[in-house]
């Protein structure tokens, strides 16, 4: 990531997570922002793709993957809790389990960003722009 979308995703990021499963919070809405923003910065697109398209592909994509961390955020309440359960014998102490699960929600999304930005989302742009092949047409 370059320094200025590192920089300011990593803020965002904080926000995000300080706020996460609290009532009344604007977290995921504020992550599929944050990931639109980390999208349009780092995505490299092809010169022929109109800007519309561009928008829209990232705009589709922050809201699916904004979609998924909100799910695996959620599920490492449970799964941070029920491991230190079965190392330790014990639930957490809640402020220890707040810093546990903030930890792994941090290590979760960055491995998922990690992946997106470097694999996936390139291959899926890199599909998009190769010429389509008509399939082969089945004998009657």
């Amino acid at each position: 990531m370059s320094s200025s979308a590192d920089t300011a995703f990593t803020e965002a990021v904080d926000t995000i997570l300080s706020e996460w499963g609290e009532p009344f919070s604007a977290a995921s809405t504020e992550l599929t922002d944050a990931l639109q923003e980390l999208y349009r910065a780092e995505l490299q697109f092809s010169p022929i793709w109109p800007e519309h398209r561009r928008r829209a592909f990232i705009a589709h994509h922050a809201d699916i993957d904004a979609a998924e961390l909100s799910t695996q955020f959620d599920d490492l309440i449970d799964t941070v809790t029920n491991e230190f359960g079965l190392d330790y014998g014990a639930l957490p102490h809640p402020d220890d389990a707040a810093e546990l699960i903030t930890t792994a929600r941090r290590q979760a999304l960055d491995e998922f960003i990690d992946r997106r930005l470097n694999y996936e989302l390139p291959d899926e742009i890199e599909d998009a722009q190769a010429p389509k092949t008509p399939a082969a047409e089945k004998p009657a």
